[in-house]
């Protein structure tokens, strides 16, 4: 298939059980809704990071194995997708590029100053945060943003300062004075002070238009 132009490339994995894998194979993908969706109502896919998402079927495996969800115990068996689709660039809201933060802020501060207009300000306000209002702001988008992509820090194994490479690169290279570290991860370098982050980076994608994964090709990799 050659794509139109202006057409973005998507390989992304979902982790899941056994038991929803099922479902998905028999009526496809749902969109997830909800206040706890960071994103909003979607899909949730990791971008090229199989074992991200095979980390997070395996705990989500964990907790309906604690509540004994299904009575197979096969149905709690780990899987994850291959996913992979085309999307135009103007449906694609890229959260980790400069245009995309861009036009998502646009976007808040005239839907802010829309409501407070109305007297309806309190769900829209971005100076607060939570994922109740992120939820509010993303599900306000219009339709036509239909794959929304941010990456998020994840705390890890390679956080460790002492396990070399990942000292390296568990910084972004950004100076902090001495004055604005408080209650910040930081390195000290020389007299420098640099500001510490996970060395892990997790890339999530949320589909909020299905139609867009009606053509997709999807395998599944039993864990």
């Amino acid at each position: 298939m050659h794509p139109e132009p202006n057409q973005i490339y998507i390989r992304a994995h979902h982790g899941t059980c056994k038991y929803y894998k099922k479902k998905i194979d028999e009526s496809g993908f749902a969109p997830s809704r909800g206040t706890k969706h960071w994103l909003g109502d979607g899909v949730y896919f990791f971008r090229e990071d199989k074992e991200q998402a095979k980390t997070w079927a395996e705990v989500k495996s964990r907790s309906l194995q604690k509540r004994k969800q299904f009575s197979n115990p096969e149905d709690y068996k780990v899987y994850v997708s291959n996913t992979s689709f085309w999307v135009h660039e103007d449906s694609f809201l890229n959260l980790d590029s400069r245009g995309g933060l861009t036009k998502f802020t646009e976007f808040a501060n005239a839907l802010y100053l829309h409501a407070s207009k109305r007297g309806v300000t309190s769900k829209y306000d971005i100076s607060k945060s939570g994922f109740a209002q992120n939820h509010q702001l993303f599900r306000a988008l219009p339709p036509e943003v239909k794959l929304i992509q941010r990456t998020f820090p994840v705390e890890s194994r390679f956080d460790d300062e002492h396990k070399f490479p990942f000292s390296l690169i568990g910084f972004i290279p950004i100076k902090r004075g001495k004055e604005d570290i408080s209650g910040e991860k930081v390195v000290k370098q020389g007299n420098d002070y640099f500001r510490k982050t996970p060395a892990l980076q997790g890339q999530q994608l949320v589909v909020r238009d299905v139609s867009l994964l009606k053509q997709a090709n999807i395998s599944w990799l039993a864990c």
